[in-house]
């Protein structure tokens, strides 16, 4: 704690000279602390614009924030401890005019974590016609959580550097520029991505975007992922937006399309860009998946070519589309551009089903061991229903509930489920459910005279 402090009074005094006005939380402030108490600054008075809002004080009773109204733009919010902010409001980070004062967050405490639950949003000075890139940073390897909407306002850049940063909530990226720097940056939770941008910067070798929900990843028709220095994470099914184009820069050895899991993928064109130095990375970690790219017949490779590396021979499957002109999937160059494990591909090494052309030996995805399910809450909800929460790790497809009047006599028979309470109850898996965080809720009605419910799968 005495080094965290520190570090959090050293960085205080570095920014002080680029700042226009430091107001300080206070220490040891009351349970439920309020933003807009004058009593919990130092100052006497809540930041204003332009003004840093600094939390690097321990504290007695808690570590969190009611962020209770909509903040004034700030240049810098300073944590050195692991603050929550919590509330009603919302926090505004303007970039400011000071040549060379980039840090916009400074995250300080040593490997823990900062969490804001309250909408966030960024942007930038734009008056003199110059845009000015905002950096984020976790210091000493800690994480940065936003837990609520995240918002990249028009013209804004952002640079992600050190530790983690998790986007669970919505994020809308109307800005310039997001960057991944020294970072690892998540994209996941229940949110939706919203993109003006064309693609992400990831211009460091130590940089990690992982795209752990479906549709993470959402740029405009002319957009499409770009990947350079660092290594793109696929964490979840169809973590791009369909159809999403990726293009291979590989401007360092270590870059990577990186399957992140056993998630099946639909991705768009292929390229292996032109003048690339090395050769381009996919690596599948050995995952049992199927990628499904469209026709990449039609654009040609550079001669260093693809590498797939860690095929799980039995388990990966790969393939393009055969549709359009010339509509083979991979040209014959193409293939021979391509090695999977080390080994050159030849096109007698390639099969064709169904109109579409795989490059791997297996052509089918096993369908994995279901993992048990289990109810993690349940209560009698208005309308004669009951609410159940359930933890669902396979496919939710692959669930369904079932009853029965007591546990010593009688069978389990599936019963009738709503995903809300209000639409059809019918007999069907929890494909039909809604989502509570990871798990998946379905109500089944009280008067269907069971007592006893289970979650059964196969």
């Amino acid at each position: 704690m005495k080094s965290a402090k520190v570090i959090g009074i050293g960085a205080l005094a570095l920014f002080a000279v680029n700042v226009a006005f430091a107001t300080n939380w206070n220490q040891d402030v009351p349970l439920g602390a309020a933003w807009s108490d004058t009593n919990n600054w130092v100052q006497g008075h809540a930041p204003g614009t332009n003004d840093s809002a600094i939390f690097v004080t321990s504290q007695a009773n808690t570590l969190d924030v009611d962020v209770d109204v909509a903040s004034k733009p700030l240049v810098l919010i300073q944590v050195g401890e692991e603050y929550t902010f919590n509330g009603t409001g919302s926090l505004a980070i303007r970039r400011e005019l000071v040549p060379g004062n980039n840090y916009i967050m400074y995250n300080t405490t040593a490997g823990g974590t900062v969490a804001y639950n309250v909408p966030l949003g960024i942007s930038t000075y734009t008056t003199d016609g110059i845009n000015r890139l905002g950096q984020p940073n976790n210091s000493n390897g800690g994480t940065t959580i936003f837990n609520d909407t995240f918002t990249l306002e028009p013209d804004a850049w952002v640079n992600w550097v050190g530790g983690t940063y998790e986007f669970n909530g919505d994020l809308d990226l109307q800005g310039n520029t997001f960057r991944v720097g020294t970072a690892k940056v998540v994209i996941g939770g229940s949110g939706t991505t919203t993109m003006a941008m064309n693609y992400f910067l990831l211009p460091d070798p130590a940089g990690e975007l992982h795209l752990a929900r479906e549709n993470a990843y959402v740029p405009p028709a002319t957009g499409f992922l770009r990947v350079e220095k660092g290594k793109v994470f696929l964490d979840a099914p169809n973590a791009l937006a369909p159809d999403v184009k990726i293009r291979m820069y590989q401007t360092d050895p270590g870059s990577a399309l990186v399957s992140g899991g056993d998630y099946d993928q639909n991705l768009g064109v292929f390229y292996v860009q032109g003048g690339v130095p090395y050769p381009v990375i996919i690596d599948m970690q050995n995952t049992a998946c199927m990628w499904t790219f469209v026709d990449c017949s039609h654009i040609g490779w550079d001669p260093k070519g693809l590498d797939i590396n860690n095929v799980d021979t039995s388990n990966t499957v790969i393939r393009f589309k055969m549709e359009g002109v010339p509509g083979t999937g991979l040209t014959e160059t193409q293939i021979s551009r391509t090695r999977i494990n080390g080994q050159q591909l030849t096109i007698a090494d390639t099969t064709i089903i169904g109109g579409y052309l795989y490059i791997t030996p297996a052509t089918e995805v096993p369908t994995p061991d279901i993992i048990a399910p289990s109810i993690v809450g349940s209560s009698l909800v208005p309308g004669n229903a009951i609410k159940i929460v359930v933890d669902a790790p396979s496919a939710a497809g692959r669930y369904w509930p079932e009853g029965k009047l007591d546990l010593v006599s009688g069978s389990w028979t599936n019963i009738a489920h709503s995903d809300d309470g209000v639409n059809a109850f019918v007999v069907t898996n929890l494909d039909y459910s809604t989502a509570e965080g990871t798990n998946k809720v379905i109500y089944v009605e009280a008067s269907a005279a069971k007592e006893f419910f289970r979650i059964n799968g196969e």
